[in-house]
Parts: structure tokens; C-alpha cells; sequence
């Protein structure tokens, strides 16, 4: 309705709700492109259809119901030089504007024929993409990225540039995740990139099946990384060494003393609670400083470890909303 109209309903509506899902699952990722850049940009190059430094092998209509019928030719030339071209619930069948709008309609309905109708036509048309599509697209091209085990809460976005391929990673989960992921790359050398710091760390190569790569792949609770594939030979001094064996974490949760604010009341906490778990502080608003003393051993200060603070797990605070009179 008017005024509660949202982005994520609107790509559901054009979209589909389990498009964009059935994709990451699967081990794709996506663009979005419309007519003006595919008919401006677009070039159509040994079953590739280059748009600027991008380049795609697939490309998916969701739902498409109304396109130019340049459009459609280019899609139709891209098909016939050995590109994927998949069209999910229905097909195009109308051209947009008034026009030559009968004519223009009837051509689209013919090249739409040619390409999805009959027993061997060189594109595809899925009907339900939630059961259809995660099995359709394995068969058609090795997925870019595969998790082992599979993982359907990392996410990833692929780019491509003169010298690399860049693929940025994202747990979207609260659990830290350590699998195996395989990326359809080979003859480059993946190196992890930081760009807090600007070091560079050389990722743990576990195999190199033909055409791939399979890396090491840690990621922290909602955590990211970007992880780097090209032919470039680094200096040793260029290249921040992972330590080879990790420490065990140290324990700080018990032995602290809070001091709350203003008051300068003062309390030992023998393992770390809430200040609403004392009579005295569970009504307290302001600020509380946390103190105590520790010894870091040898073992976590060496080259090429990092030292994080885990807060463990959070407890969500409710919200309490309150009708006015």
C-alpha cells in the first residue's frame, strides 16, 4: 500500500523471493543489468557477453515479461555463440511502448519461439525457479564457488580486474565457519588481503582439482574476508607470514574489578555478570570502568598474529514500546 512500500518487496515482486537464494546456494554470483546497458555496452564475444570489464556467461530473465526486441536479438546472438540464457516463469512476449507495438510484439513472440520453444532449443526456461534452478545451473557451468561442507549463510561477490580476481566473502551467520571452499580458478596464486592494515597473507592451498582451486577458508561470526587470485610473484618481505601454530586462547573472563561511574563504588567480580544481577547496580544508568591484570604469554606476541577481544555470544536488549494516552 502507499507509504509501506519497501526495496526488498519490490525485488521480490520483479525478482522473485528465491532467486537471488537459489543462486548464492548454488555457488553463483550475480549482476544486475538492464536493456540500455546490454544493447550500448554489450558485446557479444565467443559465447560471452561483455559488458565493459565485466563478463558473463549467464545470463537469467526473471519473470521478464515486456523487452525490446534489440534487446532480445542481442540475447538471441549471445545464445547462438554458445552463452546460457535462462528465463524463469514465463517468457518475454510483449515489446514496451506504443509504437509499432503490434509489429514490434509480434517479432518478440517469434524470437522467444526460436529460443525457448520446442523439443531442441539452444536456451532454457525454468517454471519453478525454488525446485528447478539450483539443479539446472550445475549442469550447465562448474559453479564459481563451492563449499565444503556446504554453507548457505557465506556469501561471496566475485570481480574481475586487468591482473585478479578479487572475491570478497561474508559469513552471515553468529558461528564462526571453517570449511573448505573450491573456486573455479587455476595457475594463480590466492593470497588473503586485509584492507585495515594492507597486509597481504598467503592462503593455505588444500588441492588443485582440474580448473580449480580449493583454499582454506576461516571466518569469524558475521566476519568478511577478501581473498586475491593472480599471477604476481611477491617478495618474501612483501608477504605477512600466518604463524604456523595458533596459541589456546587466554581466559579473562573472571578476577575484574568495576567501578561505576561517578559513585566510585567498587566491586570484584569473580566471573563477569550483569549489573542488573545486584540489588545495589540494577537500576544504575552511566558509565562503568572494568579493570584487571594480566600476563600475556610469549606464545601470543609472534610475527603475524593477530590478538582479538571476544566478547563471547550477546544477549539482544528488548524493546519496550509504550502507548501514549
Amino acid at each position: 500500500t502507499l507509504g509501506n512500500a519497501t526495496v526488498s518487496e519490490a525485488m521480490d515482486n520483479l525478482l522473485g523471493p528465491r532467486l537471488i537464494a537459489r543462486l548464492l546456494e548454488s555457488g553463483y554470483g550475480f549482476d544486475f543489468i538492464d536493456d540500455t546497458a546490454i544493447n550500448q555496452l554489450g558485446k557479444v564475444e565467443n559465447g560471452v557477453l561483455a559488458v565493459n570489464a565485466n563478463r558473463y556467461l549467464i545470463v537469467i530473465l526473471p519473470g521478464v515479461e515486456r523487452m525490446p526486441v534489440v534487446t532480445l536479438q542481442k540475447l538471441e546472438a549471445f545464445v547462438r555463440e554458445g552463452g546460457i540464457l535462462i528465463a524463469t516463469r514465463r517468457t518475454p512476449s510483449l515489446a514496451p511502448g506504443l509504437m509499432d507495438g503490434e509489429t514490434q510484439t509480434d517479432r518478440v513472440r517469434e524470437i522467444s519461439r526460436r529460443l525457448f520453444e520446442g523439443a531442441s532449443v539452444p536456451a532454457r526456461f525454468v517454471k519453478d525457479e525454488d525446485r528447478e534452478l539450483g539443479q539446472l545451473l550445475p549442469s550447465l557451468i562448474v559453479p564459481d564457488v563451492t563449499l565444503s561442507p556446504p554453507a548457505g549463510d557465506i556469501g561471496f561477490v566475485h570481480r574481475r580486474s586487468t591482473f585478479a580476481e578479487v572475491y570478497f566473502l561474508a559469513n552471515t551467520s553468529n558461528e564462526a565457519r571453517s570449511i573448505h571452499a573450491t573456486f573455479r580458478l587455476e595457475g594463480m596464486t590466492p593470497e588473503w588481503w586485509d584492507p585495515f592494515t594492507g597486509k597481504v597473507y598467503p592462503a593455505s592451498v588444500l588441492a588443485s582439482p582440474p580448473r580449480a582451486t580449493t583454499v582454506a577458508l576461516e571466518l569469524d561470526p558475521y566476519g568478511s574476508r577478501i581473498l586475491v587470485f593472480s599471477k604476481r610473484r611477491q617478495s618474501r618481505a612483501a608477504v605477512a607470514r600466518a604463524p604456523r601454530h595458533v596459541p589456546p586462547p587466554l581466559d579473562l573472563s573472571a578476577g575484574w574489578k568495576v567501578t561505576f561511574g561517578s559513585t566510585g563504588r567498587s566491586v570484584f567480580m569473580d566471573r563477569l555478570r550483569s549489573w542488573t544481577d545486584d540489588e545495589e547496580t540494577r537500576f544504575f544508568s552511566g558509565e562503568a570502568a572494568y579493570e584487571k591484570t594480566f600476563t600475556v604469554p610469549e606464545s601470543l606476541i609472534q610475527p603475524g598474529l593477530e590478538v582479538r577481544l571476544d566478547f563471547g555470544e550477546g544477549t539482544p536488549v528488548p524493546e519496550i514500546h509504550r502507548d501514549n494516552p
